[in-house]
């Protein structure tokens, strides 16, 4: 044994020990002599380094490099006993986090462990997803060894058992865990919308049987989940589907409605409404409700962008000479560009392009009225009652003339809707539960918020702001620290960590015995003990050295953790990979619209009237507005409200079984 480089050997005074434990630092006690000038100084810090011959014909084997962390100091006695530890904290504490990927592996989200842990908890953070255990060897170089898979490297028999020392610590059925899942039942605010209302409209009702009716996208899939009751229908050609319950008590009822398209899912919540059968209930105002909801593991929100397009189509429908024509002798105006634009404006929707055709410019000859009172064009003869001629008095380039012949628009509206993701992780061993039936426990839970990281409204109100999506709904899963990786990601971690769970609760059997002191033996190798009362493989998972060189006695504690419990089965483990998931359709869309010309005394004008309507310029008793006026399609509800999606990550895991028999 040395101490600070210096052999202290001689000055041992009493038993020696050394201990290891997976997952652990390795610990050595020593008690030594003390000599003159030596101190607390001295000695904390000091490395400690311990080999062990265990015959005088053996070479000299490591058992312990280290330092010393804590000296007791006996000045009665003159003794000290030092406490050494081996570096496995430093190894982890001191290493940067790149070091620690490569080190260990496993998986890190900072949404399911603190964004910000140093680097100590930051790798007790990864191992906590590994089925394996990190030491250092007995010369300090860092290692990972897995809990199962270990070929066993030293197999024991009674003789080298101490009599009477092979014991066994069984598990504990309550202990083990073969299912973790999060699937506790509460009461949660959930954000209600008019996907599903009554078909009245109303929030009362005295009808037990009432019919519930909503609006989705034409051919999707309706179930409605209301008191038990599972409803189905599917949306007709114009989106709307309606479905009636079966008797309803009196009370208050929130409706459930999933949308479904393919094998791709999501969940919005109706509007709420009372049952009373005497009519005296009270209607139900609230925008909010409070309803029973299954936990999830994971609640990934983000924006979901839609877009709608719709290209504006106007010409004049009548020819130059009818516009010279007019009304009571005064010709029809020409609209203002501008007058296109106000119209979109109004309309909420905002302007992507236009195109214009610019009119007639400076003063042109465009026909002649006959003797019956028809337009004609061309050359006019002697008989022309009258010549029409268009006279435009604006000078400019004709590009830039603010009237026009005709017009081409494209507009659009953007929206963007709350998305939330709530993953349900379920990680089982199913041979366990086969045998043991189920053992369960609920799981961490992590939410995720992309929402806040994007300005809605910026977007919304803009035709230029990235993304440009088209007319192809997006999901927003790429903004930075939130995205479909980090979700991805965090739920592979919080998946690893109950595999570990369900893994390590099924290897706390132990088989226990004393031995004579091996060189070979350590906590990253496999070993079989073959005793005539038992044959036992696995793992060495705690050992303690005690040498006593006054006694000449080298004698080892050892546990081997035994996994199993369940016998081997058929189960495979499934690799912790991201999910497949299936998108949603798309829902934005395109179209176009053709805007008619509505010219007083040749049309009917009404406030529904869409397109250009105008009188005649300088008629006093024209009474027609000159002004556009556009149609848009209305944002239906499920495109604009919260809606959600209930999404299953399911892993399967295999329990190692080693080997234990009585015999």
């Amino acid at each position: 044994m040395t101490l600070g480089g210096v052999d202290v050997s001689d000055r041992i005074a009493g038993e020696v020990t050394i201990e290891a434990e997976e997952d652990s630092a390795r610990i050595a006690t020593v008690r030594l002599l003390l000599v003159a000038g030596e101190s607390f100084a001295s000695l904390s810090g000091a490395v400690l380094l311990i080999d062990v011959q265990h015959t005088r014909l053996s070479a000299w084997v490591r058992r312990f490099t280290g330092r010393v962390a804590l000296p007791e100091i006996d000045a009665e006695t003159g003794i000290a006993t030092l406490h050494g530890t081996d570096g496995r904290r430093d190894s982890l504490a001191l290493a940067t986090r790149t070091e620690l990927d490569a080190l260990l592996g496993g998986f890190w989200s900072p949404h399911v462990f603190a964004r910000y842990a140093d680097s100590l908890q930051y790798a007790q953070d990864r191992l906590s997803t590994l089925p394996a255990a990190y030491d250092l060897d007995v010369y300090g170089a860092p290692r990972l060894t897995p809990w199962a898979g270990l070929d066993s490297r030293l197999t024991l028999t009674d003789d080298d058992l101490a009599d009477g020392s092979l014991a066994i610590q069984p598990a504990a059925r309550q202990s083990v865990v073969n299912l973790v899942t999060n699937d506790n039942i509460g009461v949660q605010p959930v954000s209600t919308t008019p996907i599903c209302h009554l078909a009245d409209n109303k929030t009362l009702t005295n009808n037990p049987q009432p019919t519930l009716t909503g609006i989705a996208v034409p051919g999707m899939n309706i179930r409605v989940d209301i008191a038990g009751q599972v409803l189905t229908a599917v949306a007709g050609s114009t989106g709307s589907w309606s479905v009636t319950t079966k008797v309803l008590a009196d009370g208050r009822y929130t409706p459930k409605v999933t949308l479904s398209a393919g094998a791709a899912a999501c969940i919005m919540w109706g509007t709420p409404f009372q049952v009373a059968r005497d009519g005296k209930g009270s209607a139900v105002t609230s925008e909010s409700a409070m309803e029973q909801v299954v936990d999830c593991s994971l609640q990934y929100r983000y924006p979901r962008l839609h877009e709608y397009r719709r290209v504006i189509n106007w010409s004049m429908g009548l020819s130059y000479g009818q516009f010279v024509q007019g009304r009571n002798g005064k010709p029809f105006k020409l609209p203002e560009k501008s007058l296109f634009r106000s119209a979109v404006e109004s309309s909420g929707w905002k302007l992507r392009s236009e195109a214009w055709t610019a009119p007639l410019q400076g003063t042109q000859y465009v026909g002649y009225v006959d003797a019956s009172g028809a337009i004609i064009s061309g050359n006019p003869p002697s008989s022309a009652v009258a010549i029409l001629t268009f006279r435009n008095d604006y000078t400019g380039p004709a590009a830039d003339d603010p009237r026009c012949a005709g017009a081409v628009l494209q507009i659009a509206r953007r929206v963007v809707q709350s998305m939330t993701e709530r993953w349900r992780i379920t990680v089982h061993a199913p041979d366990s539960v086969a045998a043991l039936g189920t053992l369960k426990r609920q799981g961490q839970t992590v939410s995720m918020d992309a929402s806040g990281l994007f300005d809605a409204t910026a977007w919304t109100e803009s035709t230029t702001m990235q993304p440009d999506i088209g007319t192809t709904t997006t999901d927003l899963t790429s903004l930075a620290g939130a995205s479909r990786d980090d979700a991805n990601l965090a739920l592979q971690t919080l998946a690893a960590i109950a595999r570990r769970q369900i893994l390590a609760s099924h290897r706390t059997t132990r088989v226990q015995f004393k031995a004579q002191s091996n060189p070979l033996l350590d906590v990253d190798m496999g070993v079989t003990v073959n005793s005539v009362d038992m044959l036992a493989s696995g793992k060495v998972a705690r050992l303690v050295e005690h040498y006593d060189t006054s006694a000449g006695s080298a004698i080892t504690d050892v546990e081997l953790a035994i996994s199993g419990l369940v016998a081997a089965g058929t189960a495979n483990s499934d690799p912790i990979l991201a999910p497949e998931l299936t998108s949603l359709p798309n829902m934005s869309q395109a179209d176009s619209a053709d805007l008619g010309t509505c010219l007083e005394g040749l049309g009917t004008y009404s406030a529904t009237t869409t397109g250009y309507t105008t009188g005649a310029a300088g008629d006093t008793s024209s009474e027609y507005p000159h002004e556009v006026a556009i149609a848009v399609p209305d944002i239906p509800v499920f495109l604009t409200d919260p809606v959600s999606r209930e999404l299953a990550y399911n892993i399967s895991v295999a329990i190692p079984v080693d080997t234990l028999e009585m015999r």
